[in-house]
């Protein structure tokens, strides 16, 4: 096993008791400091824009993301699991519109958080000596690097007032 994947979905206990999820924002502290210490890598999952979230709880899990030390993430939508308030978008995008926030607000904060998270300079450092140390995961960084710009320059207007694709 090299790495895991981990829906912690919230920094905020609150978020995460509202979502059943029997964890809290310590619990995922110990679990990175515990699959460090195996060595393991950890991607972790976050979603914005649960019932009942506001800009701050938000902004705590973005918080959370960037301190935790994580390998990598990402930021998504909050989806019901049973679908019912689900929609999808023009590009067949899942988009939930049940929170107190637009959709296309909460497209933007994960767009944010995206860029918050990966274009940190100690990130990148962390990520570039990673690269030099295992032609594997240069490979996969390198995957991983022309994804992101791909998303990152998805989100830049392309001057017809759209959103570059």
């Amino acid at each position: 096993c090299r790495l895991a994947l981990v829906g912690f979905e919230s920094g905020d206990d609150a978020v995460l008791e509202r979502l059943h999820k029997g964890a809290t924002v310590e619990d995922a502290r110990r679990f990175v400091e515990d699959a460090r210490r195996a060595g393991l890598l950890v991607h972790g999952c976050f979603i914005l824009g649960a019932p009942g979230e506001t800009s701050g709880t938000m902004e705590r899990t973005i918080r959370h993301a960037l301190a935790l030390g994580l390998d990598s993430a990402q930021f998504y939508p909050f989806m019901p699991d049973d679908g019912g308030a689900a929609s999808l978008t023009e590009e067949g995008r899942h988009r939930y519109t049940g929170s107190d926030f637009k959709a296309d607000e909460i497209d933007a904060l994960c767009r944010a958080a995206r860029r918050r998270f990966y274009l940190r300079p100690g990130y990148i450092a962390r990520k570039a000596l990673q690269s030099l140390a295992s032609v594997t995961e240069f490979g996969r960084n390198l995957r991983a690097a022309r994804s992101l710009a791909v998303d990152f320059l998805a989100g830049l207007p392309n001057g017809r007032g759209r959103m570059a694709r």
